[in-house]
């Protein structure tokens, strides 16, 4: 758990600033954090906040922005494979488009039943 916080300050500290990912994983931990959630823990000065609240608040983020086929950096085009994951979750939305979108999508996802 020590490692990944270490790679996320990593993220935030020192990579480029014109990255989506950055800003998605900045608003991902203050969502989690405002909305309360019950698994964050609180030891003294610190807060441990459980990576998979982060992952689907970044599905969550990503969904819009993959869906719509935006680039993710000014002059790239969609096409430019600046997101690892893009081709990936560019299959799971394209399932997802002919039943009911992102609803159907994110309920399967918090139960833990995506096809």
């Amino acid at each position: 758990m020590r490692e990944v916080l270490r790679n996320i300050n990593h993220i935030i500290e020192r990579d480029s600033k014109d990255t989506t990912y950055k800003f998605a994983l900045l608003r991902a931990t203050i969502d989690v954090i405002q909305e309360q959630s019950p698994w964050i823990r609180k030891n003294d000065n610190e807060a441990e906040i459980p990576l998979g609240l982060l992952v689907l608040k970044w599905l969550e983020y990503y969904y819009p922005i993959i869906e719509q086929r935006l680039p993710q950096k000014n002059g790239d085009n969609f096409d430019t494979n600046t997101l690892s994951f893009r081709k990936q979750y560019q299959e799971i939305i394209d399932a997802y488009a002919q039943n009911s979108g992102f609803e159907l999508f994110y309920g399967d996802l918090l139960k833990g039943d995506i096809p």
